[in-house]
């Protein structure tokens, strides 16, 4: 549906996802909740993004796949966390 919005978690596929569809776009997602960017050299206005289209040809579906930020405060606070070291 357009405007639907899912979030993931890493490479664990969001429910009510389409698994065709997840098959293209988690190793991007993964990459992006591992901070990955700059995947088409500029290209997006957001580096921490990607343009991805579902590769089932007769439902064809875009998406734009985008890394939170919620996701590196929350890699920040764990790792901060788990060493004792709270900046600040």
């Amino acid at each position: 549906e357009v405007g639907q919005v899912f979030v993931a978690n890493g490479w664990e596929k969001p429910a009510g996802f389409c698994q065709s569809a997840w098959d293209t776009l988690s190793p991007f997602v993964l990459a992006l909740s591992h901070g990955g960017e700059g995947f088409y050299d500029g290209w997006m206005k957001n580096p921490r993004s990607a343009m991805l289209s579902c590769n089932d040809g007769f439902r064809p579906v875009s998406f734009l796949v985008e890394a939170l930020m919620i996701q590196l405060i929350h890699l920040c606070v764990n790792f901060f966390s788990e060493t004792k070291n709270i900046p600040d």
